[in-house]
């Protein structure tokens, strides 16, 4: 999996926070990372503790709303309604335990589980290393299940999670930017906003 890091630190490089995160956003959309950006600080579902994200087995700590459903005013975050095996979809943010994240156990490298507060392991349905295969939220299932890691490089707020197993990323199906929109996983393209999730 070394390519696959090496590209994750060239990306997360390219958005290391200078200020907050609309100096990381304004490259792809600046006449919006304002309002995104200022929705995320008032509405109490973004924090900075970004240390406190980055320490070992934090359980349910932080939302994942997704960029492009910002820009289109429809603030939506990762969601697997709290059930084994239930596919992710886009709902509106909440803070309840089954829509914050937070990391768990490393695989390699800065690949490491992503856990929910209902202590689900965000996964890809059957492992698959299909594009476009669906995430769903699963029991968390140790290094037999790759599909359960992600990595974000170094990034803090604006970021791009990039499955060990497939070496796609997560991402909205068609990039929809509508309520219930499946999450499943994508090929890496910087101009999808889909593929963006405030973290």
């Amino acid at each position: 999996m070394l390519g696959l890091e090496k590209r994750i630190s060239t990306f997360a490089a390219g958005l290391l926070l200078v200020g907050g995160a609309v100096s990381a956003v304004a490259s792809i959309a600046p006449a919006s990372a304002s309002a995104v950006a200022s929705h995320l600080s008032t509405s109490g579902l973004r924090t900075s503790r970004s240390a406190e994200r980055g320490a070992a087995d934090v359980i349910g700590a932080f939302p994942l709303q997704n960029y492009g459903a910002g820009l289109a005013g429809n603030f939506l975050c990762v969601t697997t309604g709290g059930k084994n095996d239930n596919p992710a979809s886009l709902y509106t943010c909440n803070g309840s335990k089954e829509q914050t994240w937070g990391w768990g156990k490393t695989i390699s490298g800065s690949f490491k589980q992503l856990i929910n507060g209902d202590g689900q392991c965000l996964g890809v349905t059957g492992g698959s290393k299909s594009q476009n295969a669906r995430v769903v939220g699963w029991t968390c299932l140790g290094t037999s299940h790759p599909d359960q890691y992600w990595s974000v490089g170094s990034c803090l707020s604006l970021c791009v999670f990039f499955n060990y197993h497939s070496g796609y990323v997560l991402s909205v199906l068609n990039g929809s930017t509508a309520l219930n929109a499946a999450v499943v996983q994508a090929s890496y393209n910087s101009n999808r906003n889909d593929q963006f999730w405030y973290w």
